[in-house]
């Protein structure tokens, strides 16, 4: 009888859900975190005083408007603002407060006041990961500009942008970036040339479908550790001629030409090992 007791408190006592997750170490838990959603990672602070101490240490924060509803665009203004201000705080008073992500996915409405605040606070919490999407409400609305502090970020070391304007009335200085991707980025052939020339240890450029440059001469002159450069559009090019100058460690090339294209490449590489040239269909290729 004693027996079947036991048996019974032990079965009892094996369906009670066991929290596995709490009893890791705090950078066990950042790394698991870090996958998440801010607004997930925040709800999860609710579980517990570890949980909230927790979340005001987590390096990564990642903000979507898509986890609101369209009509609560300015509820998701006010939670990224109240994260930011908290986040602020723990980095001051925390020790092992930390912020070495932020991405930011939203549609753009315009202005730039407040999202110039919130890239700032970025750049002040010295991050080395940045992804930023704001794709315009329309076709034919205004990109975001980004502000010239972000482009003199010296601890960013992994950008990748989509939807945004780059201007060339200000100076590009990123010394520690290794790896920039631009999507649907506006920039001019100026700007592009400044990239070149503010990213000493850059390793990885990708242009997909940017605009606004026509005559694009791709030249690098200076002593690089250069491993990838991908360009590609996917419907129509207007860069005539592409001129690749490259005295530098390249090893990969990778250019895809789209719809309607005439381009002429002219291809200078010391150490090139792979050339990837790809045209889709009915497009027009000399070389």
């Amino acid at each position: 009888m004693a027996t079947k007791r036991a048996r019974k408190t032990q079965n009892q006592s094996s369906s009670i859900p066991v929290d596995r997750i709490s009893k890791r170490p705090d950078p066990v838990i950042h790394h698991i975190l870090s996958f998440l959603p801010t607004i997930d990672v925040v709800r999860l602070s609710i579980l517990a005083k570890r949980w909230r101490r927790i979340w005001y240490s987590i390096p990564s924060l990642s903000f979507s408007d898509s986890d609101f509803s369209i009509n609560d665009r300015k509820l998701f203004y006010k939670f990224v603002d109240e994260c930011l201000r908290i986040r602020k705080m723990s980095l001051r008073f925390i020790s092992d407060s930390v912020v070495t992500s932020f991405k930011l996915d939203i549609r753009y409405y315009g202005g730039s006041v407040r999202f110039d605040k919130w890239l700032s606070f970025a750049v002040k919490s010295k991050i080395q990961e940045l992804e930023l999407k704001m794709k315009p409400k329309c076709t034919n609305f205004a990109y975001y500009c980004l502000p010239g502090d972000l482009l003199k970020a010296s601890s960013l070391v992994d950008v990748k942008l989509t939807s945004l304007k780059l201007e060339a009335s200000f100076a590009i200085s990123l010394p520690s970036l290794k790896s920039l991707s631009l999507a649907s980025v506006e920039l001019s052939d100026k700007v592009l040339h400044d990239v070149l020339l503010g990213c000493p240890s850059l390793e990885k450029l990708v242009l997909k479908e940017c605009f606004d440059f026509i005559i694009f001469k791709f030249q690098v002159q200076v002593s690089c550790s250069w491993r990838l450069f991908a360009l590609r559009n996917g419907v129509e090019f207007k860069l005539k001629p592409l001129i690749f100058n490259l005295f530098c460690t390249m090893r990969n090339l990778l250019v895809v030409l789209g719809l309607l294209a005439s381009s002429s490449i002219l291809l200078l590489a010391g150490k090139l090992e792979i050339f990837h040239y790809l045209m889709l269909f009915g497009s027009k290729k000399n070389h």
